[in-house]
């Protein structure tokens, strides 16, 4: 199939007549629909990936399984490549790029590319370039027609939306649709933003949930954030925001990764400060969303985290380094957020993250977190505002005997009160 499919993409795109473009995008929606329905119709598509040892032969593991999803794997590579010319063309185009057009063809890409998904996110296939290029230009072509866009959810909304799905082959296209209406969000009214998205994230977002399903999870939280940073959306942000922060804190290890959670949080600090409209409405929020990672590090485990949670982490994995306890991502979350805070908030929190950062008994985990601490402080992170706040505390204010030495400094006291001025620059 793969040379087939090269010289059909590049018949496409030199075909004199645009117009044969849409008839072929036609044929592949039938093409894929039919192998959708017929895996649907397949005794393996009620097996989890995680579940073939039990459920199959050792024959059929080794023997048929692989044959059959050899021949998926080229299927979906072929149409993958023909989309990848349909797409090229239609970029350059001055007929298929028409307003009339292109969301219609881009429409009808996004469904087929559900319709394979099944067999691209298996092999891990989600993320080689012909596939990011055309389900990329696709959101970006729809990501312009707001009507075609609410079409499109509604074609591919998931049919037990507001569960999760005991069938392997519906929480696949959960995971899909999830990925897709994550990019969405700023075109959609807060109606929509809130009947398409939030109602098929929230089962996902509870933390009981099965913790096997962790790239479902990850998806979920992504949607709702991108639902909750849309401009338009600040009062179905300030409705749902506590209880997507009761979820998050919740899901924490078990359901989310290190990296994820960590990202989900200074999303949340981002979108509570200003200048978003939502700081204006509550301008509290963000220093309670503060507190309460401050009192969850305070009670938080101190022993490493289990190797399986970075494990199912592509980011942790790549950067492998001794693991790290949840008090001390906790704090390197804390860390993370300083960027984002108002200066007079700021100015209060320096030491507050400082004198946790001194609460971590395991040298390693204070290590990691003082150099991260450092890093925030004189990276580039922060504008010129912010960094002058730092540097002052960092310098003056006993910032750094407090990041660096904090742990042996002892107060030998006492001191005759009034004893000792203020401390005062020299500068």
């Amino acid at each position: 199939m793969g040379p087939l499919s090269r010289l059909i993409a590049h018949a496409i795109e030199n075909m004199s007549n645009s117009l044969l473009a849409v008839e072929i995008r036609e044929h592949l929606l039938s093409f894929t629909s039919r192998l959708l329905e017929g895996w649907k119709g397949n005794k393996l598509s009620e097996i989890d990936l995680s579940e073939e040892e039990t459920f199959l032969t050792p024959e059929t593991l080794q023997r048929t399984a692989p044959v059959l999803w050899q021949v998926l794997k080229s299927a979906m590579f072929a149409t993958v490549v023909i989309l990848q010319g349909l797409m090229g063309r239609t970029l350059v185009d001055p007929v298929l790029s028409t307003k009339r057009l292109a969301p219609i063809g881009a429409s009808e890409t996004l469904i087929i590319l559900g319709n394979i998904h099944f067999i691209s996110s298996r092999l891990g296939s989600n993320s080689f370039s012909a596939y990011v290029f055309v389900n990329l230009s696709s959101i970006d072509i729809l990501s312009n027609y707001p009507l075609e866009s609410r079409e499109l959810l509604k074609a591919i909304y998931p049919t037990q939306a507001g569960e999760i799905p005991a069938s392997p082959l519906q929480r696949n296209h959960d995971l899909f649709y999830l990925n897709t209406c994550e990019h969405l969000t700023n075109i959609l009214s807060p109606p929509d933003n809130e009947g398409l998205i939030i109602g098929v994230a929230a089962p996902y977002l509870n933390p009981t949930a099965h913790p096997g399903f962790l790239e479902i999870f990850e998806a979920a939280h992504s949607a709702v954030l991108a639902v909750l940073s849309a401009p338009q959306n600040t009062k179905l942000t300030a409705q749902f925001i506590p209880t997507y922060v009761d979820a998050l804190f919740n899901s924490f290890p078990n359901n989310l990764s290190p990296r994820q959670f960590r990202f989900a949080f200074k999303s949340l600090i981002h979108i509570t400060t200003p200048p978003t409209p939502l700081s204006t409405a509550e301008p509290m929020l963000a220093e309670t969303l503060l507190e309460m990672l401050h009192y969850r590090a305070v009670h938080a485990l101190t022993s490493p985290l289990p190797q399986s949670v970075y494990m199912r982490d592509t980011a942790s994995q790549e950067n492998s380094q001794a693991s790290l306890s949840e008090q001390a991502i906790l704090m390197l979350t804390l860390l993370d957020a300083l960027p984002n805070l108002p200066i007079d908030v700021l100015q209060a929190w320096l030491p507050i993250s400082a004198e946790l950062l001194n609460t971590i008994e395991d040298n390693y985990m204070r290590e990691r977190c003082k150099a991260r601490f450092w890093e925030v402080v004189e990276s580039g992170e922060m504008d010129v505002e912010r960094s002058a706040v730092c540097v002052g505390w960092w310098s003056t204010w006993g910032g750094r005997d407090q990041v660096l030495f904090g742990r042996e400094t002892v107060d030998n006291g006492p001191y005759m009160s009034g004893g000792l001025g203020e401390i005062r620059s020299r500068l």
